[in-house]
């Protein structure tokens, strides 16, 4: 998790080191390991993760493709009303939270392109 979030949250917790390793070089960062809770607005399901590691600039890259040029490419999205977010990730969830965001139910339109992936209820 980007450090930022963290202090925006008012997250704290033990701060170390930690080597991270980029395509052009390794270095050393300053950690804090934080547990925090995140809640499907939609149904209030919660989630805990535990042991998030905290850099204090994660360094992302927003999306590859807009959300602007997404619903060009695919109207059905227009459809849907989502908030533009082309902004850089602040919060990586990996293996040990897979659950979180592997997609079980998918969305198709009608001539079976991807339309959206979801968790089931």
């Amino acid at each position: 998790m980007d450090r930022s979030l963290a202090e925006e949250l008012q997250l704290s917790g033990p701060k170390g080191l930690m080597d991270m390793k980029t395509v052009t070089e390794v270095k050393t960062v300053e950690t804090m390991t934080v547990d925090l809770r995140i809640e499907n607005p939609e149904n209030g399901h919660k989630f805990k993760l535990k042991t998030v590691t905290c850099v204090r600039d994660l360094a992302l890259s927003p999306p590859a493709v807009s959300d602007k040029r997404l619903k060009t490419m695919y109207p059905e999205l227009q459809e849907l009303n989502l908030p533009e977010l082309n902004e850089a990730p602040k919060i990586l969830i990996g293996l040990d939270q897979a659950a979180l965001i592997a997609a079980p139910c998918s969305l198709l339109t009608e001539h079976r392109k991807l339309l959206l992936q979801a968790h089931s209820n």
